[in-house]
């Protein structure tokens, strides 16, 4: 086996494939691009058009100098909505894919927890967001459900179900995935168990943490983080929730 194999099948490769197309979904959104050339443009309009006028006597004033702008900020709006396909095509090739470039749509209208794709965490405008990757990797897919409610499996628009707060799946196909939520039963953050989470519980957990106090009522409930420990991370988490209030 070469090294241009070994490299394809190794996770240097995945995490290279996948982080690519994060920023290039996150970057070359439609939308976001925009947005963005649209208030550049309002910014530096009037200063830009003064100044060619100004000091450029041949460019084209009054009129014609706004539809000369016009046309710049034109041929820069095209460049950006045609980037996107070449981007990646051109990575797809320098990594040697061979596998198929498909969209993935996340649909989350119940707003109960904040979703994360590999390593963006995009806007769900509307309740949904959609991205392209290629089929050679798995994409990662994590939700951090809101105070109160926890994520128990994701199912996807072709009937397929997958447990657990993160999963891994191959995009081979343009697909739906929605996180399905339900009430944790659990009080978030309410360590003493007292049937409220206020800051009685931050300094229960704290003075655990120094090792002054030996227990704790509920522990799981302190576990903001998710993962099946409690230390300064979930300390940090529940002094911001309760900031947040």
């Amino acid at each position: 086996m070469n090294n241009r194999m070994l490299f394809q099948k190794s996770t240097v490769c995945w995490d290279r494939a996948n982080s690519f197309m994060d920023t290039a979904n996150y970057n070359f959104g439609s939308e976001r691009v925009n947005a963005l050339i649209s208030e550049l443009s309002s910014y530096y309009h009037d200063v830009t058009i003064d100044t060619y006028e100004r000091f450029w006597s041949s460019w084209r004033g009054g009129g014609m100098g706004e539809t000369g702008y016009n046309d710049e900020k034109n041929t820069i709006t095209s460049f950006y909505s045609r980037r996107y396909d070449p981007a990646a095509e051109s990575m797809k090739r320098a990594l040697g894919l061979t596998g198929r470039r498909s969209t993935l749509t996340i649909k989350d209208t119940a707003g109960k927890g904040t979703i994360s794709v590999n390593t963006i965490t995009p806007e769900l405008k509307g309740g949904t967001w959609s991205g392209q990757y290629f089929s050679d990797y798995p994409v990662t897919l994590s939700a951090k459900a809101e105070p109160g409610y926890r994520v128990t499996s994701w199912e996807t628009n072709d009937g397929r179900a997958y447990f657990g707060e993160s999963i891994e799946l191959y995009i081979t196909g343009d697909v739906t995935v929605t996180p399905v939520y339900e009430e944790s039963g659990t009080i978030v953050g309410d360590i003493n168990n007292d049937g409220s989470f206020n800051t009685a519980d931050l300094v229960m957990l704290s003075s655990w943490l120094l090792g002054k106090t030996k227990t704790v009522p509920d522990w799981q409930a302190g576990d903001i983080c998710y993962d099946n420990k409690l230390d300064s991370f979930d300390l940090t988490e529940m002094r911001r929730l309760l900031i947040g209030r």
